[in-house]
């Protein structure tokens, strides 16, 4: 079994070995050389392929003797010995950790202010701590975003003024509780939102069934609906993106859109973010209730989130992200636009998934441009990604297939048979999408059937079932092949 010191240094950057190594050698953190050296030895061998067998009893021998090599002894370590490697390897795992807090701590400014305040009310350092305050609040003010960490910062901030005027004994004479209450719920009500709107996403993007307490929040709109609040832009924006969600609402759709392109200096960069991917997911279950409307809608969020820096965050992209971005472009007939797309920001991806991401959505834009041999070509290159692409993989590459069969192949309805159980049995895909792939799955192969004549499906009757799906996936080509039987 794998330590837990192990997991901690194979998470670390380079740059972070290194700033380790110095905070080890810092007396201040660390005054026992045999930890340093347990450090450098991890170090040295971290990437070995020994270290995957976890701490046997030759890999603890090596290290007691690495961190004493003037007391080095044989094989085995005696009972003393191994007690004293354990607990050196429980000291640097603690370093370790609080080497991690630190540089949490030198990230976060927010949290820097909390400590060094309530430190120095502790020790009475009045006149420094006014100064620091002024300070932090001069900042917060010429701060245009306001989203919950604005909130949650001046809050903390009067919280400490509360706390200077009781020390001083000014509280009956001054007082900042509105100030503070206003902090406060804000904070609270932009929290209670985002949590709320987490849950509604979840439900609708997966199969949970999982019972949530919607009473309590609607206690919570109470706050929302006050004056004070229900002004706010990014309060406004929840309010709107829940109220699509839960009520597949248009208007709050077309509402949101406006609100967050007006208010973007104010609402935080991570919200827009969040905002415009959920706006896109409405419109990806609107086409799929057949408003093929929504795909050029898809294409101009993804446009917007281009033009404003919003696709990558921390420089990550998401590949099921870039997929749709790339397919909303195709649905439109934006092929330039895509591969630039594609080129520009496939190196954002996961580097061990990065290769087979190119090729499926190189496999999407040439099925788009009609290129089928080059679809399969980029398929079979495809082996896994995720449960997502995986699926949709197989359903371009079958698609693929139907446009290139001049003649009937068994070998492709066997195909149509395999994705229709890997579907019906996928343990990943959400309800609403195994009921979308499989009426998808339903209509082509019977398409399939009739293109070749194999059977005594009756195409009227197929037509009809196809337009009349609640959730199908790719209704557009299915009308298609079906207007060219």
């Amino acid at each position: 079994m794998r330590s837990i010191i192990m997991k901690l240094l194979e998470g670390l950057s380079k740059n972070e070995m290194k700033r380790i190594e110095y905070f080890l050698q810092n007396k201040y953190f660390n005054t026992d050389k045999a930890v340093e050296r347990l450090f450098l030895y991890f170090k040295k061998y971290i990437k070995k392929h020994h270290f995957k067998t976890g701490l046997d009893d030759a890999l603890r021998l090596k290290m007691y003797n690495y961190i004493l090599p003037n007391g080095a002894v044989g094989a085995p370590l005696d009972d003393k010995q191994k007690a004293y490697l354990t607990a050196k390897i429980a000291l640097l795992t603690d370093a370790v950790k609080q080497f991690l807090m630190v540089e949490a701590l030198r990230e976060n400014e927010t949290y820097q202010h909390i400590l060094l305040h309530k430190k120095l009310l502790e020790k009475k350092q009045f006149y420094t701590l006014e100064k620091s305050i002024r300070k932090q609040k001069r900042t917060l003010d010429q701060q245009s975003e306001k989203g919950s960490d604005y909130y949650f910062e001046a809050m903390q901030a009067e919280q400490v003024i509360l706390d200077f005027l009781y020390q001083q004994g000014k509280i009956l004479k001054q007082d900042n509780l509105p100030e503070l209450a206003f902090n406060f719920d804000t904070y609270y009500l932009i929290q209670q939102l985002e949590y709320h709107l987490t849950t509604l996403s979840l439900m609708s993007a997966s199969a949970n069934t999982k019972p949530y307490d919607s009473e309590r929040f609607n206690m919570v709109l109470g706050l929302a609906h006050l004056p004070q609040y229900a002004a706010h832009p990014l309060i406004k924006s929840y309010q709107l993106a829940i109220d699509m969600i839960q009520h597949n609402n248009g208007e709050a759709y077309r509402d949101l859109l406006d609100l967050i392109a007006v208010n973007k200096m104010m609402i935080p960069r991570n919200n827009l973010i969040d905002f415009y991917i959920l706006a896109a997911s409405f419109c990806a279950r609107r086409t799929k209730e057949g408003k093929e409307e929504y795909y050029r809608h898809s294409f101009e969020i993804f446009k917007i989130m281009a033009r404003e820096d919003l696709l990558v965050n921390n420089n990550f992209i998401q590949v099921s992200f870039l997929k749709n971005i790339i397919s909303a472009a195709c649905r439109v007939g934006e092929f330039e636009w895509a591969k630039n797309m594609l080129e520009k920001y496939q190196v954002f991806t996961r580097a061990e998934v990065r290769e087979q991401t190119f090729h499926f959505n190189s496999a999407v834009i040439e099925f788009h441009q009609k290129n089928y041999k080059q679809v399969i070509h980029h398929c079979i290159r495809v082996h896994s990604i995720n449960p997502t692409y995986d699926v949709n993989c197989r359903m371009i590459e079958l698609k693929a297939c139907y446009e290139l069969d001049r003649e009937y192949s068994e070998a492709t309805l066997q195909r149509f048979d395999t994705a229709i159980q890997a579907v019906r049995l996928h343990k990943r895909l959400s309800t609403q999408d195994k009921k979308a792939w499989g009426n998808f799955l339903y209509a082509a192969k019977g398409l399939y059937k009739i293109k070749h004549d194999i059977n005594k499906t009756d195409a009227t009757r197929l037509g009809e079932k196809i337009e009349g799906f609640a959730s199908v996936n790719d209704k557009k080509w299915l009308l298609e092949k079906m207007g060219e039987i």
